[in-house]
């Protein structure tokens, strides 16, 4: 509520500025963030469910993502604000995990108990929350260069506090997210800009699946695979706009029910039974939700972005830019066995970086014109 505030007060002071904003960002971006939300518009007007918070977050998200191109903060400053909460998340994170819960001050509590797992929920209610909100920080954290090199001490210190904050939240949702950064840092970066990086992240990822106090990844993948097979065989029956927003959440029990009376579960499966608003996996909800024209859409505002970042921003733009693009990357691999693109937080990070890496690019443009002048 208070982002939509935010974003609601900025258009109404700015609008016209936000406009101008669109009008800066590449013709191919354009395209395929129209589409995107063309796909949101008709899959609430022709689908059966409409759900306001489904609906209504992704188009705040692009409002967001909207307003910070029309006030162009610096992108150093930007990423440095998403460094800092990152830093704050994962503080937080760890002195849960330690026992001092700073909300249990005020008589709060995680939702699912206080397991040692569970305990771990930061500020955002649940360990893999968390993790994938840190997973979006941490590449443009590694690559983000404060202007005082006493301060990279400081930096230093944010990057390990993320990452025993991510081995604290014991979730695996992270693992594909980390590979596929890697494949991608691996592909656009210099080796002297991802080894370490990439040295680190595979360290990260043996620890996560060794080290998580969390059931066992086999048990965690047949709960992923079962909520997939109830969906996955009714994602085509409305395939142009879907079901409407929110939609996956409406139709899984009938789903559910229906499978099991047609078919009896494995014993295995009976302790996956129950609601589900979420199918973790958001390519597959955005499928059921938005029509094959909604989830096109997004992906083609994923792939456009990221074709401008590996052709324009990361030249241009440097270390920051490629962070940025990485974070990116991370959060969309993720998003195949997690939902971070259906919460407020891992959302408005995702158009927060690339808002990181378009500002980037143009003040790198600027200050090579700048230059030419002189």
């Amino acid at each position: 509520m208070l982002l939509g505030i935010v974003v609601c007060t900025g258009w109404a002071v700015a609008g016209r500025q936000c406009l101008v904003g669109w009008r800066k960002l590449p013709g191919e971006f354009r395209i395929a963030l129209a589409a995107w939300l063309g796909a949101l518009g008709a899959s609430a007007a022709f689908g059966s469910f409409v759900s306001p918070a489904a609906l209504f977050l992704p188009l705040l998200a692009v409002g967001w993502f909207l307003l910070v191109m029309s006030v162009r903060p610096r992108a150093e400053d930007l990423a440095l604000a998403l460094l800092v909460s990152g830093a704050v998340v994962a503080c937080v994170a760890l002195f849960q995990f330690s026992g001092a819960d700073p909300f249990a001050l005020a008589g709060w509590g995680p939702a699912g108990g206080l397991g040692s797992r569970m305990r771990v929920y930061a500020t955002l209610g649940n360990p893999n929350f968390v993790a994938a909100f840190l997973v979006g920080v941490l590449p443009v954290t590694f690559f983000w260069r404060p202007r005082f090199p006493a301060a990279r001490w400081l930096v230093l210190l944010v990057l390990v506090a993320e990452v025993c904050a991510l081995l604290a939240t014991g979730s695996r949702s992270v693992l594909p997210g980390l590979g596929i950064c890697l494949v991608w840092l691996a592909w656009v970066g210099r080796p002297a800009r991802w080894r370490q990086f990439g040295a680190a992240a595979v360290l990260l990822g043996v620890l996560a699946v060794a080290l998580a106090p969390s059931r066992p990844l086999a048990t965690t993948l047949r709960g992923r695979f079962y909520t997939w097979r109830i969906a996955a065989p009714h994602a085509t029956e409305r395939m142009l706009f879907g079901w409407g927003p929110g939609g996956f959440a409406a139709k899984y029990p009938e789903w559910e029910t229906q499978r099991w009376a047609s078919q009896p579960p494995a014993a295995t499966d009976r302790a996956f039974a129950g609601l589900q608003d979420h199918a973790h996996n958001d390519y597959l909800e955005m499928l059921v939700d938005f029509g094959a024209a909604g989830l096109l859409g997004f992906l083609a505002v994923l792939v456009s972005f990221l074709r401008f970042a590996r052709r324009e921003a990361i030249p241009i733009g440097g270390r920051l830019a490629l962070g940025a693009s990485g974070s990116v990357v991370a959060l969309a691999g993720v998003a195949l066995v997690d939902f971070p693109f259906m919460r407020p937080a891992e959302l408005f990070l995702l158009w927060s970086l690339m808002a990181v890496a378009y500002l980037a690019a143009a003040e790198g443009v600027a200050g090579k014109q700048g230059k030419g002048r002189g």
